[in-house]
């Protein structure tokens, strides 16, 4: 008799035990084993906005929508600079925010491309955009042609990070009223400076010796 007395209150804890579990996991556990908190942007962020702690805040985020390219920690965040505009409540991805360092493999350096170098500096171009470099022959008429000596249908050097472009006076290139603006800039862009290995700069150095001109596309 005792036995099965046992058994009743045993059968009915179990029941009770199974019944909290399930309503644990559809109220809490669910949540933390299929989601993961990451920093979505508290308001709207302008490009080249400084991100600080209170531009951002963190919420649970379904893993079935993430993807590799959305930033999941604050610190990969916060003190970095926006690269485009980002809206509020937006997840923020790695391409618009400011890397931490623009040495992507940490074997670039910062190195100022001589303007005797370049055939043209584009107007609209702004820091942090990527550019591909491409060489052209100059004519005799000071017009160009195409290099015959590097391949024409494909870049000399591609997505290399621009890590400053200023103008004449030393001061960066920004749109007149807002900073990602390239229709109207503040001024000219007179001196570039890419983030490049050796090897690269050195492919570039080795293309203006022999009588070729760069140019930049992005």
């Amino acid at each position: 008799m005792k036995r099965n007395w046992f058994l009743r209150i045993l059968g009915v804890v179990l029941i009770l035990v199974f019944i909290g579990y399930v309503v644990l996991y559809e109220t809490k556990l669910h949540g933390y084993f299929t989601s993961t908190k990451i920093p979505l942007a508290k308001g709207d962020i302008e490009a080249h906005q400084v991100i600080t702690a209170n531009d951002v805040y963190m919420k649970a985020y379904p893993n079935d929508l993430l993807t590799d390219e959305v930033v999941t920690k604050a610190q990969n965040v916060v003190g970095t600079r926006a690269t485009t505009f980002i809206s509020k409540n937006a997840t923020i991805s790695k391409a618009q925010v400011e890397p931490k360092s623009l040495r992507k493999e940490g074997k670039e350096h910062f190195f100022s491309i001589p303007s005797s170098w370049l055939a043209d500096l584009p107007g609209s171009l702004r820091r942090l955009d990527n550019v591909d470099i491409w060489v052209i022959k100059p004519k005799s008429n000071n017009a160009y042609q195409t290099g015959t000596e590097f391949p024409s249908t494909k870049p000399l050097i591609s997505n290399a990070y621009v890590a400053f472009i200023k103008n004449a006076q030393n001061l960066e290139v920004m749109g007149l009223t807002k900073a990602n603006d390239r229709l109207n800039a503040q001024s000219s862009p007179a001196k570039i400076e890419l983030s490049l290995t050796n090897e690269q700069y050195a492919k570039m150095k080795k293309a203006v010796e022999n009588g070729y001109l760069l140019s930049l596309s992005y």
